[in-house]
């Protein structure tokens, strides 16, 4: 399945490390353009309770969205909510699915 999650945070980035690694097509986009730097050179690096883990991941920022998103997790913060809804709207299609993945109910 093909995944576009909007925020490579720790919400973000987490998901799309394990999404990437149990074989789906997966997208981190991040208006941090160092930060997607890292992630293209680097990968996500995880540590916690399972262990460390690096995953490869493939990154982006908002302006080289195109084409098909697939599935779109928004994972910002909820502050950033209507902007990263703003960038990806023009590309959903009728068959987009797009899913609130943040902390908190707070956005509007």
């Amino acid at each position: 399945m093909k995944f576009t999650i909007i925020g490579a945070g720790a919400i973000g980035g987490l998901a799309g490390a394990y999404l990437t690694k149990a074989g789906h097509d997966v997208l981190l986009v991040d208006r941090w353009k160092e930060h997607v730097d890292a992630l293209n050179a680097n990968g996500m690096t995880i540590d916690g309770v399972r262990g460390d883990l690096n995953v490869k991941v493939r990154a982006a920022t908002p302006d080289q969205l195109s084409g098909d998103l697939g599935v779109v997790l928004i994972a910002t913060k909820s502050q950033h909510t209507l902007e990263a809804l703003k960038q990806i709207v023009p590309l959903l299609t009728p068959q987009s699915a797009v899913v609130s993945y943040q902390n908190g109910f707070n956005e509007p």
